[in-house]
């Protein structure tokens, strides 16, 4: 009999598995890196890991085995509401967690040789996710039809190559895809309409940008340094926006449109190097910080904005404009439409060309 561990029962023996036995694992596991609640007894039949009773886990952690190669199929723990399989080096393919429609909780994590996504088909009590840090994950994870979902964490997948899916996400508050080296395309977001906060930043291969556009619940954005991204993220309809940072995309082209958002007080759409349009303003009657800073604006853009944040925006706000290649202005005799900007108590930073 092989030892027990922290109150689990671990039997040998290489006959079929025990008739109420649910199969986790294709191969035998060590159960010294695997815990449950209530604690289940595990049984090792055929090369294979069962565990007896496993209709009554609720709770499933497989964390930290350096060596073990092995897959788990979790579909027969009908009753599992948590998952972590966190930091199995070994491990190269994606728990299954299909059909399990009592699960709310899992983290799939720093699995360095993990080549495949965690499979949440039918998962419809999920609420939150995380799948960061597999390195050697090609495929993303696949959240549709995940309605309870609220988080959702796909961070530093450095071989992923496409965007997770959120079609059906409708409860989806947070969202946050960073860091994905090899991702090539946006994050679909249609249809999340609860969708408040959203992270898109440092995927350095994508080249598209995300579309928020109707998600009129949405408060947040963090969509930057994004270095292959070549337009900007559509926010038409963000009537709940209030920050926008769309900053550091280095081949981004056109700015932003926020015309029409009187909840943005905030728009930092700095260093696009490459940014030779200015954000339209229009209708923002909430706006107090714009950061135009280090782009490639050219004067006459820089001074209809300006027009556009004077006719619309409150007084005392900040404009930055200087820096990068931006167009440029007498410091001596500036336009009016700066210094009727500053008359309403706003500050206006400006590449100057004749300071004092």
């Amino acid at each position: 009999m092989l030892p027990s561990f922290l109150g689990i029962v671990a039997q040998g023996g290489g006959g079929p598995p025990p008739p109420a036995g649910v199969l986790i694992s294709g191969q035998t596991l060590d159960v010294t890196y695997l815990t449950t609640t209530p604690a289940e007894t595990f049984n090792f039949g055929g090369g294979s890991t069962y565990l007896t009773n496993g209709e009554s886990v609720t709770s499933f952690d497989y964390l930290n085995d350096p060596t073990t190669v092995f897959s788990l199929d979790l579909t027969g723990l009908t009753a599992l509401t948590t998952a972590n399989v966190v930091s199995n080096a070994a491990m190269t393919s994606a728990p299954d967690f299909s059909g399990l429609t009592a699960l709310t909780t899992a983290n799939v994590s720093s699995n360095a040789n993990m080549t495949t996504a965690p499979d949440f088909t039918g998962c419809t009590a999920l609420t939150t996710a995380s799948v960061n840090d597999n390195e050697a994950m090609t495929s993303p994870p696949d959240f549709t039809g995940c309605t309870a979902l609220t988080t959702a964490s796909v961070n530093y997948n450095d071989s992923m190559t496409s965007p997770p899916d959120f079609t059906g996400c409708t409860a989806l508050t947070t969202a946050s895809v960073n860091y994905n080296d090899s991702m090539t395309t946006a994050p679909d977001f249609t249809g999340c309409t609860a969708l408040t906060t959203a992270n898109v930043f440092s995927n350095a291969a994508m080249t598209s940008a995300p579309d928020f556009s109707g998600l009129t619940a949405m408060t947040n954005v963090y969509v930057y340094d994004n270095a292959a991204m070549t337009s900007a993220p559509d926010f038409t309809g963000c009537t709940a926006l209030t920050t926008a940072n769309a900053y550091g995309n280095a081949l981004m082209t056109t700015a932003p449109d926020f015309s029409g958002l009187t909840a943005l007080t905030t728009a930092n759409v700095s260093s696009n190097v490459n940014m030779t349009t200015a954000p339209d303003f229009t209708g923002c009657t909430a706006l107090t910080l714009a950061y135009v800073n280090g782009c490639a604006v050219s004067d006459t853009n820089l001074l209809a904005m300006c027009v556009q944040i004077y006719d619309d925006a409150p007084a005392n706000g900040t404009l930055a404009m200087e820096g990068g290649s931006n167009g440029s202005f007498d410091g001596q005799a500036l336009p009016g439409q700066i210094t009727n900007l500053q008359g309403n108590g706003w500050t206006v930073t400006f590449n100057d060309n004749n300071p004092p």
